[in-house]
């Protein structure tokens, strides 16, 4: 077997060589990135002072107009009608149905009108006397006003006969 001789101690002008254009070139690196840095916070700090003299300029009308995005008419008139909607009390209503519940009558459907404040239950009933103790419990509520039974009709339904009824009614704000 062969021995194996190592030398680190050598010292070869190659070496040295290579290190000097590493470091010259880790030094070129970092000056054109700390230069090109120093230009982008520059123009970065001109772009906001910009914006401020504009922001301060234009009002704040047209700040607000540039930070939501623009509405078409109808898009408008739509995010109008659900504003009004949302504005509703409904809470109240909500709460005066619950009240005037009965367990002869299920309430199937609510259908409420916010810009006309009025309401359309579709409900069904045991039978007619169940319906219009329903009709006088919606009556009562302070809430509804103009509750009336616009609507009735037997049907047979799970092999039991029950009465389907539409109540019409108007809402207003319980003070």
């Amino acid at each position: 077997m062969r021995t194996l001789a190592l030398d680190y101690a050598r010292d070869e002008g190659r070496s040295r060589l290579a290190v000097w254009a590493l470091t010259a070139f880790a030094v070129a690196f970092a000056c054109d990135t700390g230069l090109r840095y120093r230009s982008l916070v520059r123009d970065i700090a001109a772009k906001q002072l910009e914006l401020a003299q504009s922001r301060s300029t234009t009002g704040q009308t047209r700040e607000a107009r540039r930070e939501s995005p623009s509405l078409g008419g109808d898009d408008l008139a739509a995010a109008r009608d659900t504003a009004r909607k949302l504005a509703m009390p409904w809470s109240a209503l909500f709460r005066a149905l619950e009240a005037a519940a009965t367990a002869r009558v299920a309430l199937l459907a609510i259908e409420p009108d916010a810009e006309k404040r009025t309401i359309l239950l579709s409900a069904e009933a045991k039978d007619y006397a169940a319906a219009l103790a329903y009709v006088g419990n919606l009556a009562r509520q302070e809430t509804l006003a103009n509750v009336y039974l616009s609507h009735h009709e037997l049907k047979q339904a799970a092999g039991q006969r029950v009465l389907a009824i539409t109540v019409s009614a108007s809402w207003k704000d319980a003070r």
